[in-house]
């Protein structure tokens, strides 16, 4: 679970995505290319407690949810942040910058 108010990048709730670890996040900037709302993992609204202990209570109780939210996020984490696709990207970065042509 991530209270942030704020996040970068997100490195704690993408490491516990790709160990397989349903995450239960504010909805915050930095979470947003590795969560999708009952998919990769799950958001409530920053502030909102009930909403908090609802969402993680689904989680807990919701065995085939928690089971489909590990299983699409790890798949999610492998295709979107592998380091092929990261060299991917930062070729067309330097393309863009015309570092490279």
């Amino acid at each position: 679970m991530s209270t942030s108010l704020l996040e970068g990048f997100g490195y704690a709730v993408a490491e516990a995505i790709s160990c397989g670890c349903p995450v239960l996040s504010t909805d915050s900037d930095g979470v947003r290319s590795f969560i999708t709302h009952n998919k990769t993992g799950k958001f409530y609204p920053i502030g909102n407690v009930k909403a908090a202990v609802s969402e993680a209570k689904d989680l807990m109780n919701n065995k085939k949810l928690r089971e489909y939210i590990r299983i699409q996020g790890r798949q999610h984490m492998s295709l979107s942040f592998s380091p092929d696709r990261y060299a991917i990207s930062f070729r067309e970065m330097m393309t863009a910058l015309r570092v490279f042509h």
